[in-house]
């Protein structure tokens, strides 16, 4: 199928899903080295930015593609959500 990631020699099809604190988009899990969270009408925005921003900035995620369940795939940056209502952004 068109945009589902390329099997790899690690299969991570069968890693634990660990549900991801915060954000704004429920849903979102971790799966081995990857972010699995369910597409919108935005995510081909998001994706393009993100694509756009990647060679430029360091530390911006990768798409990867979809999954079986048709979720959008990035890639993991370890890191803690910032509450931007109570918390100082430097």
């Amino acid at each position: 199928m068109r945009g589902e990631i390329p099997a790899r020699p690690h299969d991570e099809s069968h890693d634990e899903e660990v549900r991801l604190p915060g954000g704004s988009v429920s849903g979102a899990v971790r799966v081995g080295g990857t972010v699995r969270r369910p597409a919108g009408p935005w995510t081909p925005a998001v994706h393009a930015l993100l694509s756009y921003l990647t060679v430029r900035v360091p530390g911006i995620p990768r798409v990867l593609g979809r999954d079986e369940r048709h979720r959008e795939v990035l890639t993991y940056l370890p890191g803690r959500v910032v509450d931007s209502g109570t918390e100082v952004l430097s």
